[in-house]
Order: C-alpha cells, then structure tokens, then sequence
C-alpha cells in the first residue's frame, strides 16, 4: 500500500494540466489556415482552363474532407483535454468502477489483506493515461453523432463543461451543422447510396420545430440547397451559392465551424 500510495503521487506530480481553450483555438486556427490555402489555389485557376469549374469543385471536395478530419481530431483532443482540467467526474467513475471489480473478487475474507485493499486513482491523470483509459485501441476517440458526443461528455465532464457540448446538442441551428460535416465527409469517403441519402437528408430544410436530419435556423441560409431536389454531386453543392450575392456554401460551412467551436470556450 505504501509503494502504491507512492506511485499515485508520483502520477500526480507528472500530471500536466491541459488547457480546453488553446485546443479551441489551435482548430480554429487551423481551419483558418486550411481554408486560406484552398482559396489562394481556387482563385489561382485561370478563368481560361477549360476545366476551371471541375478543379474548383476538387478543391471545394478537398477542403470539406480536411474539416471533416479537422473535426474529429479537435473533438478528441479538447475531450481529452477537458478531462486533464477538470478530472474529477472522470476519476470517480473510474474509482466507482475499480472498487465495483474489486468487491467482485473471489476470496474476500479468506485471502489475508484482500478486504481491505483500497487501491485509489490520482486525482490527476496525464494526458495520454486519460487518452489510453477512453480508448485502448490507440485510435482517435471519435463519436457517431452529435447526441452521442453529449452523453461522452455528461460520462466523463464535469458540468462546467458538459453543459457546453449539451447547448450544441440541444441547439438544432449548431448541431445540424455538424450532421452535414460529417455526412458531406462520409460522402466524399465512400460515394455510396446511403450515404448519398444521409446527405441530401442534411442539406434539406426542415421546419425549427421537427426531429430529425434538416438544416435550421437563419444563421445556416447560406448552406441552403435552393429549388434543387436532390444533391448528386457534392462539389457542385459546395461550390455554389445558396442565392446571388451569398458567400459560397463552403465558406459558409468553414465560418459555422468556427462558430461552433468557439462557444465551447
């Protein structure tokens, strides 16, 4: 006990409190970043390359993948980060769940010592221990939906920071933005017919009221579809303009991210 106890106050010491706020920021950044790039070689297409319009329309393709993974990067560090600054609900669920397998085991009160073995977490984890703990496959920790993003939070934040990824969630203008990034990326990954469905589910408008796949909401007009039914190729979609005068859908949707993430500071 006195070598463990040792143990958990060295962990402790080597702990290292992450910062959620600079992981906001550092995506955001990056985004900036990946979308300046796309434009300076989109507008660097001569307006005489007789495939002007198909190149602009990769690049379109391109960036969208990039945020696609951008997303699902910054979700698994500021998760993990999240956890480094504010650890304790982390750390009792945890704690509950080692002192559950330890009252389970065989031969309390006949192998000398087992009853009152008491093994304590640390208060504080190292980065990568929490990131090992999440998930022992080594792999990003990712989540299928937005819903299934706020239960990951409520299991391991605290309120302070739970309650952020639930005003998402529960904001159907930011969570319908975050549905079309990961089926504009599902997409462009696989071409299939359901994800080609999932997708024109996304993009389709839907009243503020109703449940389900659908955009929402003022701020996300510009990602607005207009007259046509059905949306075959997502560049096109991408590149174009929900009406004369709007931005193109692509920096509308690199602007809503940003957007998004920012209001988790």
């Amino acid at each position: 006990m006195i070598q463990q106890g040792r143990h958990c106050a060295s962990l402790t010491l080597m702990a290292r409190t992450l910062e959620p706020s600079n992981v906001v920021v550092d995506f955001v950044t990056r985004v900036k970043d990946a979308k300046s790039r796309s434009d300076v070689e989109y507008n660097s297409i001569p307006t005489t390359d007789p495939k002007k319009l198909t190149r602009q329309r990769g690049l379109v393709c391109d960036l969208a993948f990039r945020l696609g993974g951008e997303w699902e990067i910054f979700q698994h560090r500021w998760h993990i980060a999240v956890i480094s600054k504010a650890p304790s609900r982390f750390v009792s669920s945890l704690q509950s769940d080692l002192d559950a397998a330890i009252a389970a085991l065989p031969g309390r009160g006949i192998v000398p010592g087992l009853s009152s073995f008491q093994p304590k977490y640390p208060k504080r984890l190292p980065s990568d221990t929490i990131e090992s703990l999440l998930d022992t496959s080594g792999r990003n920790i990712t989540f299928p939906s937005v819903d299934r993003w706020k239960t990951a939070a409520s299991r391991d934040f605290t309120s302070t920071y739970s309650s952020r990824v639930a005003r998402i969630a529960n904001t159907p203008e930011d969570a319908c933005v975050l549905e079309l990034l990961k089926a504009v990326r599902n997409f462009l990954a696989h071409g299939s017919k359901q994800s080609r469905a999932t997708l024109n589910a996304c993009i389709a408008s839907r009243p503020a009221s109703s449940q389900g796949p659908g955009l929402v909401g003022p701020s996300n007009a510009g990602l607005a579809r207009g007259g046509v039914k059905s949306v075959r190729d997502v560049g096109v979609y991408l590149q174009g303009r929900a009406a004369q005068g709007m931005p193109r859908r692509m920096t509308v949707l690199t602007d809503r991210l940003e957007a998004i993430a920012l209001t988790l500071n």
